[in-house]
């Protein structure tokens, strides 16, 4: 049985994967503040719906107590709050903000009549079962059904990312297995943070390629044997670090049986280190002449316009690449940028949340850069980088040996 959530996150890391949803490893792990924030708001929203279809029109004052008690009855300290400068009271006030504004926006509730709430829906493709929750599906006719969800992130969604977006539109496939007389859905994001909606229709075609790469994922799923590691700043909210080789080895090894203890693994990494410093020491005096010479032959090729540099039997390739200018690792800069993609949601959209991938999402992406420097600004500063490349030339006959 897949999902969408399974789906992105063996696209996010095989391996993690592999531990969940087939070794069945089970580890406690913290929630994070946002995910306790979101579904809060999501059971309040609930309550507001059922109490709806009950024929009750909960006040805004009856829904805000309810989300003040059932904020009361889940907090714990295993919520974790990764960005100090704010609080839990911070958080909450977020989600009640949240709520008087859909509240005032919609009410008096009555532009679509709710089929359900929080609905499990199920879908056999090619034999293979695809299941999906949606939080609200609602009726506009008979042939017209619009599947709704909640948001609670700092990021907005851009209206090319809602048209390309996997999950709903899944949904939406299911939809029309299920009333096989409706003909339009209607994919429909709450921003909750923003007061904003966003709404996204699919063409039966898009809905057949949807499928055919679904299942081709599923396919490649199934028959993965490895199941290798993909780190990236997702890393930080990973459960399975105390076992996996990315990160096993920070950890404490001592009652496990491996090859070499925690101490001779240390050992080697000292001497390692030790010889890569030799070996720097020596190549020190020539390091500064090789630096200078490089930077010289990078403006020689800019000023004659040229990509490459020919020596009498070597030549030097010249490439200039644009890139972003990161947060160092393991700094507080990092774990603003961190907190902020994990608030908005941003590995719904990526394949994985490396370095890489977040270099390509920032140059393609002006929205998302856009969003991201008015929320952290001077964070990320934009660059130029030349890389050279030594290799000798072809063109020129090998010296006869005397």
């Amino acid at each position: 049985m897949f999902s969408h959530t399974r789906l992105s996150l063996f696209q996010q890391c095989p391996l993690r994967y592999r531990f969940r949803h087939i070794d069945r490893i089970k580890i406690e792990s913290a929630r994070g503040v946002e995910a306790f924030l979101g579904s809060r708001v999501h059971e309040a929203l609930e309550k507001l719906y059922k109490d709806l279809m009950y024929e009750r029109m909960l006040s805004l004052e009856d829904l805000l107590s309810y989300y003040e008690s059932i904020w009361d009855k889940e907090w714990g300290s295993d919520v974790i709050i990764v960005n100090q400068e704010y609080d839990q009271d911070n958080y909450r006030r977020m989600g009640r903000r949240f709520l008087c504004d859909y509240y005032n926006r919609h009410h008096p509730f009555d532009e679509s009549r709710t089929l359900g709430l929080e609905i499990r829906i199920d879908l056999e493709m090619d034999g293979v079962q695809i299941v999906g929750y949606i939080d609200r599906l609602s009726k506009i006719d008979e042939h017209h059904l619009q599947i709704h969800d909640y948001k609670t992130g700092n990021r907005l969604l851009t209206q090319q990312e809602a048209d390309a977006d996997r999950q709903l539109a899944l949904y939406a496939l299911m939809v029309k297995e299920m009333y096989p007389a409706v003909e339009e859905v209607d994919l429909v994001w709450h921003y909750l943070a923003f007061d904003e909606t966003i709404v996204s229709k699919r063409k039966p075609s898009q809905l057949q390629s949807l499928k055919d790469e679904t299942l081709e994922l599923i396919r490649r799923i199934e028959s993965c044997h490895d199941f290798p590691p993909s780190r990236s700043a997702l890393c930080s909210w990973c459960e399975y670090q105390s076992i996996c080789p990315e990160f096993k080895h920070s950890c404490d090894l001592k009652n496990e049986s491996t090859d070499y203890s925690p101490e001779e693994g240390q050992e080697m990494v000292d001497r390692y280190a030790s010889l890569k410093l030799e070996l720097k020491e020596i190549q020190r005096p020539y390091e500064k002449e090789l630096e200078s010479l490089e930077e010289s032959i990078v403006h020689f090729s800019q000023q004659h316009g040229l990509n490459t540099v020919y020596g009498s039997r070597h030549k030097v390739k010249v490439t200039k690449k644009e890139s972003f200018q990161l947060p160092r690792k393991n700094s507080k800069e990092q774990e603003k940028l961190i907190a902020y993609l994990h608030e908005a949601e941003v590995w719904n959209m990526m394949t994985s949340l490396d370095n890489a991938s977040l270099q390509e999402m920032l140059t393609k992406d002006d929205d998302f850069r856009a969003q991201l420097e008015s929320s952290l600004p001077g964070l990320i500063t934009k660059e130029a980088r030349f890389n050279t490349r030594l290799s000798e030339r072809k063109d020129v006959p090998e010296e006869e040996e005397v």
